[in-house]
């Protein structure tokens, strides 16, 4: 259960997800940085099943993780952790190599979901334990929107796309004002509707509830990650910030730009 969206300005790629879970479900490890291959990798972790539902790697690529509820599933203790895709491929340097990647994670048994992936040009989507080797390339040209609900994905997508449409306008996006559209996505992904609760972007119900809300920014120069958890007691937030391209295994030739902010 979740909500992404991807914006893109001329300087900035801009990628928010609204992570959806259980109450029960113990709370997230803030973001951390991890090597996969020779990059760098920002992502949260899930102590659960020690995965991830989000990363952004040093080549300035992002994934992004959402369940598929359209289909039915067998039990998922037949499953590995959907959480452990995203490891799979964060050393990827390129959509093309993520796309041979993901031929690879298909043979795992994985329950139904949508690996999304974002460059500096498109976004991919593709889908993992459906029974479909479908990948779809969605080029940056307007805001895109990707959401999810165990109640039902087709019962959230409607009113959710049409929110999404009417706070983060195609004019906005064709301008290209990143302040702009940096608060109206914001604004959208904490949007909760008074009546609606269980359907919002923000979303809650007595068994589940919005619990983080991860904001990645990719530069020329750096990617940015703010994790950001929706109640007090769930931990502060947390700004990590590594510099793109680190690509070189040798140490003393790696940019040395890496810190926290908190």
């Amino acid at each position: 259960m979740c909500t992404v969206t991807v914006v893109r300005t001329a300087g900035l790629l801009r990628v928010a997800s609204n992570r959806d879970e259980s109450r029960q479900r113990p709370a997230a490890y803030a973001p951390f940085i991890m090597r996969a291959g020779a990059r760098q990798v920002l992502t949260p972790q899930d102590p659960q099943g020690r995965g991830t539902w989000i990363a952004a790697n040093s080549a300035g690529i992002v994934f992004a993780l959402l369940n598929v509820n359209s289909i039915p599933t067998p039990p998922l203790s037949r499953f590995r952790s959907r959480g452990l895709i995203i490891p799979m491929a964060a050393e990827c340097s390129s959509i093309d190599e993520i796309a041979w990647r993901v031929e690879d994670i298909r043979q795992e048994p994985f329950a139904p979901c949508r690996l999304i992936v974002a460059d500096d040009d498109v976004v991919v989507v593709a889908s993992i334990g459906t029974g479909q080797r479908e990948i779809e390339v969605y080029p940056l040209a307007h805001p895109l929107l990707f959401t999810t609900s165990s109640l039902g994905d087709a019962l959230v997508d409607g009113p959710r796309r049409l929110l999404f449409e009417q706070m983060i306008p195609s004019s906005a996006f064709r301008a290209g004002r990143a302040r702009d559209l940096a608060a109206q996505q914001d604004a959208f992904h904490a949007h909760r509707w008074r009546d609606r609760p269980a359907v919002s972007v923000h979303m809650s119900r007595p068994d589940a509830c919005t619990v983080s809300t991860t904001v990645v920014e990719v530069t020329a120069n750096e990617v940015r990650m703010v994790y950001q958890p929706s109640f007090c007691d769930a931990g502060t937030p947390v700004g990590l910030i590594i510099s793109r391209h680190q690509g070189d295994n040798d140490a003393a030739s790696r940019p040395r730009r890496e810190y926290a902010a908190v």
